[in-house]
């Protein structure tokens, strides 16, 4: 049932839109700016806003959930915007992508949970269309990363990014039989 959003929860809704994925940190920082600009002394915890925002957000199918994630000794949080439905169902036409582009990602995907990461090379290696030429490649991988699908780790190599987390678990689990996920927590 839709409940009706104050101006912070529809700001909050926007970021998210706009957004995606946020870092809890930077999610905060924006969190704290939207209460001094709408001058709010209410305090708010961030699941009772998600859960406020969350049900009219449910009437398309999306909904605002946290990732938790081991990275390289370090624990971080995000909170990201969620399609709801079948995971690749809403792909075709709430994305920029084409299907030959989304086909390759899964390919880049299903690679980066069995090798946990992939330089250029491994993912010029990768089944992908004949007309991909490496310069195509590289166009695409920025394109996924500036949509926050994969990112760069600190020595270089592409990894799963946490959209890929919140949004693909289920694919993922559908496709992977010899080896689990890592280790993340949604919720």
């Amino acid at each position: 049932m839709s409940v009706i959003l104050d101006d912070i929860e529809r700001a909050i809704a926007q970021l998210f839109i706009a957004h995606k994925v946020l870092l809890k940190e930077d999610f905060d920082n924006y969190f704290n700016k939207l209460k001094e600009e709408f001058n709010s002394q209410e305090i708010k915890s961030t699941d009772d806003i998600f859960k406020r925002i969350n049900s009219n957000l449910s009437n398309f199918s999306l909904e605002i959930r946290t990732l938790y994630v081991n990275e390289e000794n370090k624990r971080s949080y995000y909170h990201g915007l969620v399609n709801t439905v079948n995971d690749w169902a809403a792909v075709p036409v709430g994305t920029d992508f084409t299907e030959s582009e989304i086909t390759f990602f899964r390919e880049i995907a299903l690679s980066l949970i069995e090798k946990d990461k992939l330089n250029l090379n491994d993912v010029f290696k990768l089944n992908r269309p004949q007309s991909f030429d490496k310069a195509t490649v590289e166009d695409l991988l920025n394109k996924f990363t500036k949509e926050h699908w994969i990112t760069k780790n600190e020595y270089n190599y592409y990894i799963l990014a946490p959209r890929s987390y919140l949004e693909l678990r289920s694919f993922f689990e559908s496709h992977i039989s010899d080896k689990s996920l890592p280790q993340v927590l949604i919720y």
